[in-house]
């Protein structure tokens, strides 16, 4: 069997065999072997024939081999995970990675460099065992892990190609309750980069913290559109910025490339608009807007607090916008308007004084005061008049009350709410209009003020019957002198000015009637009672025929001599 063997294994032929030499009697010659088909031309049985061509699977159907036949005595069916290999194999094999399982590299906690290499970096990733750093692109990694990417190229790109979380880095495990960062899905709840500050056992921990070192770390933050204009800057000193790159203040924002506001912010009804608080985390100032009214509230402070506004000489104005509106100072608030510079006095204030309580009522409230100031000469400004607007209550009743102009302490004009009368340095008018009786007093029309005109005319007139009235008065008009006591009186006197000579030189008012105490007198002649009546004519002169005509001449001169005298006692004849 050994040649064919040899003819099929393509060893060369060495020798050849006669039919005694094959063991096998059913082959009784080999004729010829064709290596390029792998198949042998032979007969099987004996005697004369047409050789057969046979292929291996041929060969093999017709040669019953067993493994001793072939030198394999010794070898058995042991399974490949059954069958040994030496010391050295299984070495070389624990030091390979195997990728069809978990693998565990430098397990041993050795010192030992891990460096895979591309095509053209020979840093494409590098374990340095021995800092317990990782580095991609470089070979001597400063941070756990450490990328650095050629001048141009992107460092580090994160991207999904489904609606999902790109990266999320977290303390513990927990996307939950722990801190984390995450560059998310888009959405309304998370947006691009969702900073979680975590559970509540972190409480005072910043949520979002961000440190620069340096100078060059200027700005901290600069977020700009697609054409580099500003949205939002912070800078090295912790100004924020709003559409502007250079915020100068705590909060700097520039709307002015915008056809909106600047701010805009929605509360709920009974929410702080804002609130401003000191050092001490004491308010300021805060705003709470309800369904009617927006509310300001000033902290009270060590010595209160005042709302300030400077107007650098411009006017401050409230406006009804066409529908009406109205300021309003309520619930025991002051007003005061401080108009004079520095070390000056208040010279507007409403509720300028103290506040009436349900122990301590007040029945006098100075409701509004304006004053005028002036240099004293000597150490500032000072009021040198003030005017109050006050309200006194007279009694329990409801409208009973005085409203008063007054000069600091002292009323000029008062107006009786209950009657209406108006008293004039008075308080207790008892008349539609009184004077105060402690000084003499003038009414007066003033002179014309418009080059050489003559005076108005002041008209008393009484009232009159109403109109279509039959047979009705009219009202009398009654000039009453003063009342007197004792022996006194008072008198009614009218007074004119009498012509001149041509000029302009102001003539002398003068009295021309005078009547009081039954008296009478006209052209500022003493005032005298009323005359008795003439002496009567001595008739007998009259009746006596003798009586010579000088007699009665004389008579009626006596008489026309008393009647003269008479007129001249009233001032009626000089």
């Amino acid at each position: 069997m050994s040649i064919v063997f040899d003819i099929l294994l393509g060893r060369p032929l060495m020798h050849s065999h006669g039919s005694s030499g094959i063991e096998n009697g059913a082959i009784t010659l080999i004729k010829m072997a064709d290596m390029a088909s792998a198949s042998l031309i032979y007969r099987k049985t004996a005697g004369a024939g047409v050789p057969e061509v046979n292929t291996l699977a041929t060969l093999k159907t017709d040669l019953v081999l067993v493994k001793a036949d072939v030198g394999l005595g010794n070898v058995d069916n042991t399974t490949d995970a059954g069958k040994p290999v030496s010391t050295a194999q299984q070495t070389a094999l624990d030091g390979k990675y195997t990728l069809q399982s978990a693998n565990v590299v430098n397990e041993s906690g050795a010192d030992v460099d891990q460096r895979f290499e591309g095509d053209t970096d020979q840093n494409l990733l590098y374990l340095d065992a021995s800092t317990d750093r990782v580095g991609i692109g470089i070979a001597i990694p400063t941070g756990k892990l450490h990328v650095q990417g050629a001048s141009g190229s992107n460092i580090l790109v994160i991207r999904t190609s489904s609606p999902s979380d790109a990266l999320i880095i977290d303390q513990y495990g927990n996307v939950t309750t722990h801190q984390k960062l995450s560059v998310a899905n888009p959405s309304a709840a998370t947006g691009l980069l969702n900073v979680n500050g975590g559970s509540s056992s972190n409480a005072g921990t910043a949520g979002f913290f961000m440190k620069g070192v340096g100078s060059q770390i200027s700005p901290y933050i600069n977020i700009v559109n697609s054409a580099s204009a500003a949205l939002f800057n912070i800078n090295s000193s912790g100004n924020v910025g709003i559409g502007t790159t250079g915020p100068t203040t705590a909060l700097d924002i520039d709307s002015s490339a915008r056809s909106v506001g600047n701010l805009r912010q929605k509360v709920l009804e009974g929410q702080n608009i804002f609130q401003w608080v000191n050092d001490a985390n004491t308010t300021i100032w805060r705003a709470v807007a309800d369904s009617s009214n927006i509310h300001h509230y000033l902290g009270a402070g060590a010595t209160g607090r005042n709302l300030y506004y400077n107007l650098n000489g411009q006017g401050f104005i409230i406006d009804g916008n066409g529908i009406g509106g109205f300021l309003k100072i309520a619930n025991s608030a002051a007003f005061l308007l401080d108009s004079p510079p520095a070390g000056g006095v208040n010279l507007i204030s409403i509720n300028d004084n103290s506040y009436a309580t349900a122990g301590a009522p007040l029945t006098t409230v100075n409701a509004m005061k304006i004053g005028t100031w002036a240099w004293n000469g000597s150490n500032g400004y000072s009021i040198s008049s003030q005017t109050f607007l006050r309200q006194t209550q007279l009694s329990a009743a409801d409208n009973d009350a005085r409203f008063d102009i007054a000069d600091f302490n002292t009323p000029r004009l008062s107006i009786l709410l209950s009657s209406g009368n108006v008293g004039i340095s008075t308080t207790t008018p008892s008349s539609i209009l009184a004077f105060g009786g402690n000084s003499a007093r003038v009414v007066s029309l003033e002179r014309h003020t418009t080059a050489d005109r003559l005076g108005s005319n002041l008209s008393l007139v009484s009232g009159g019957a109403t109109v279509g009235a039959t047979d009705k008065n009219g009202g009398n008009l009654l000039l009453n002198s003063g009342i007197a006591t004792g022996t006194g009186f008072s008198s009614v006197k009218l007074q004119a000015v009498t012509a001149g000579g041509t000029g302009t030189t102001d003539r002398t008012v003068t009295t021309h009637f005078e009547v009081g105490n039954s008296k009478i007198a006209f052209y500022g002649s003493t005032p005298v009672v009323k005359a008795t009546a003439l002496t009567a004519i001595d008739a007998s002169a009259l009746n006596t025929g003798d009586a010579t005509s000088d007699t009665v001449i004389n008579n009626m001169r006596t008489r026309i001599n008393e009647l003269e005298t008479k007129l001249q006692a009233y001032g009626l004849l000089t």
